[in-house]
């Protein structure tokens, strides 16, 4: 099994939140991405699922802190 990221990947909402909270695995996808070893591909649904889950978080936090 490989155990290094190559190629053209499609990414879901999970994996797109590991690399906006720049998690360990986040921080190797990145990684992958700058050096140009993977092409990423992503739906418009999961662009939308990505807003849905920031925002829902970002609330979630701001009403916490009134």
């Amino acid at each position: 099994m490989k155990k290094e990221l190559s190629g053209s990947l499609v990414f879901d909402t999970g994996t797109l939140l590991e690399l906006v909270y720049s998690t360990e695995r986040g921080l190797k996808l990145k990684e992958a991405l700058k050096s140009e070893m993977v092409q990423a591909n992503i739906s418009e649904l999961t662009l939308t699922e990505l807003k849905y889950v920031l925002c829902k978080r970002w609330v979630k936090r701001k009403r916490m802190l009134e």
